[in-house]
């Protein structure tokens, strides 16, 4: 792959997701850009389900992405009925825990050795700002766009660094 290609995705990726970028050679970002794939998600879509096996790591690059959890869903119990209502998301994913903006990644707990699979389940929420999109891409719109890694990257490339 071409060295002025890699450090574009470098800019890219980084202006994108700076977090995932610290301390990644340039090897690294091969690795990552050539196993990776992008992934489009309409609003209340699950990008993945607490306790599915785990397929990747991900970077949300567009949009955001909302974590629910289904243990979490006793202790607002009390809240949800104060409030006399409870979600469809509530309903079916558990509680919503936190809102994940763009440049944020997930997915790593399920790759620690006590895991046993997802330990939430990550709804994408959309974009609330659209931006002025080009027409060729139009059909984006509202969608949350994420960028995922196989588990063999992610934990040769990031096992290893965090000692997971």
């Amino acid at each position: 792959m071409d060295r002025n290609w890699i450090e574009a995705a470098r800019a890219i990726i980084y202006m994108m997701a700076p977090k995932c970028m610290s301390n990644m050679t340039n090897l690294n970002i091969y690795d990552v850009l050539r196993d990776g794939d992008v992934f489009f998600y309409e609003p209340n879509q699950a990008v993945f389900q607490e306790g599915d096996r785990p397929d990747g790591y991900y970077t949300c690059l567009y949009g955001n992405v909302a974590v629910h959890k289904l243990d979490a869903a006793d202790a607002a119990e009390e809240d949800r009925r104060a409030a006399g209502k409870k979600s469809k998301l509530e309903q079916a994913y558990g509680a919503h825990v936190v809102e994940l903006k763009c440049g944020s990644g997930f997915g790593e707990v399920a790759f620690s050795a006590h895991s046993t699979g997802r330990a939430a389940s990550i709804i994408a929420t959309g974009e609330p700002e659209m931006l002025d999109l080009d027409a060729e891409i139009s059909h984006v719109y509202g969608k949350t766009a994420c960028f995922r890694i196989s588990p063999e990257t992610f934990q040769r490339i990031y096992g290893e660094r965090n000692k997971l």
